[in-house]
């Protein structure tokens, strides 16, 4: 009998360790997980560190701790049209929302694809940068109404996208054309945005004079054809297509678009024939040594010539 009863004790013994030593360990697992959860701003525990060690040297992206500061600027609501331009106008010429700190995109990104020397996209090559109330309706999931006086800077470059590529901050700015701006006045109008497409640069105009241009800036304007057709799932429709994929140090990646070679510029050694500059008496024939079909300026030119050849009848 004492030979039967001693593996039994000794097996009941064991079983309790195992329970024992499981139970210490999702104790600790709810522990770290209360802490990432909770965002605790005491110092992390060991075990929490190891998990942030653990992601970073996988990759994966942490989301950013500063999402930078509000602007300053007034509402435009408060202010006539041309009054509110010149405030505006000056805050993105100093490109004051990066000193701020605001979060850009991952990188200048194509808003379509750029095919045979033409651009399709619905803006030019865009770089944007998110003010922190933007991007604190993303994290929460597009829940609730984005508060007045946030703001999307939609950077715009010459298409595609390729031409930046390895350029530094200040090489960027350099190549800058012009901006979209979105900035939220729910008291302006019924989509709630004051809108902006102003020129690097860019004075105030007087679009009530001649030639009557479409105006730069307001409410209301031609910005919502597009931007209407997008619902968010909140409380209110924000009519942005904004997402965090597409920001820098979110996970994910931008919409690629197909881009081919047709943007390149000659190379130096190649000279487009033209019209008015002939060159010899092959200079019609369409040879691959002087022409470059990746190119569409030299094919266009070279087709050109080519249909001067021969205007005589048909014998």
């Amino acid at each position: 009998m004492d030979q039967l009863i001693a593996p039994t004790v000794a097996g009941a013994l064991l079983v309790a360790l195992v329970i024992a030593l499981v139970g210490m360990t999702s104790v600790g697992c709810r522990k770290v997980t209360t802490e990432i959860a909770a965002g605790s701003t005491t110092e992390p525990s060991a075990e929490t560190s190891a998990i942030t060690s653990a992601k970073t040297s996988v990759g994966v992206s942490l989301v950013p701790a500063d999402l930078g500061r509000p602007h300053s600027l007034p509402l435009p609501s408060s202010l006539s049209v041309a009054e509110y331009e010149r405030h505006l106008f000056e805050f993105l010429n100093r490109r004051e929302y990066k000193t701020l700190g605001w979060i850009p995109d991952k990188r200048v990104r194509d808003t379509g694809p750029y095919i045979k020397g033409k651009y399709y996209g619905t803006h030019p090559a865009v770089s944007i940068f998110y003010s922190p109330e933007i991007v604190r309706w993303l994290q929460g999931g597009k829940l609730h109404a984005i508060p007045n006086g946030a703001m999307i800077v939609k950077e715009q470059y010459e298409p595609p996208a390729a031409r930046y590529a390895g350029l530094d901050e200040d090489k960027l700015f350099e190549q800058l054309s012009s901006w979209t701006v979105m900035v939220k006045d729910a008291a302006g109008s019924h989509d709630g945005w004051f809108w902006s497409n102003p020129a690097k640069d860019q004075k105030v105009v007087d679009n009530h004079q001649y030639p009557f241009d479409h105006p730069i800036s307001g409410f209301g304007i031609y910005c919502v054809r597009c931007h209407a057709s997008t619902r968010t799932v909140g409380e209110t429709n924000e009519y942005t297509f904004a997402a965090l994929r597409n920001i820098q140090g979110f996970p994910g990646e931008p919409l690629l678009f197909r881009v081919d070679d047709s943007w390149r510029k000659v190379v130096d050694h190649q000279q487009p024939a033209t019209a008015d500059t002939p060159t010899d008496d092959n200079s019609g024939e369409n040879t691959d040594e002087n022409t470059d079909e990746s190119n569409e300026y030299l094919l266009t030119a070279k087709l050109k010539t080519s249909d001067r050849l021969d205007t005589s009848p048909l014998q």
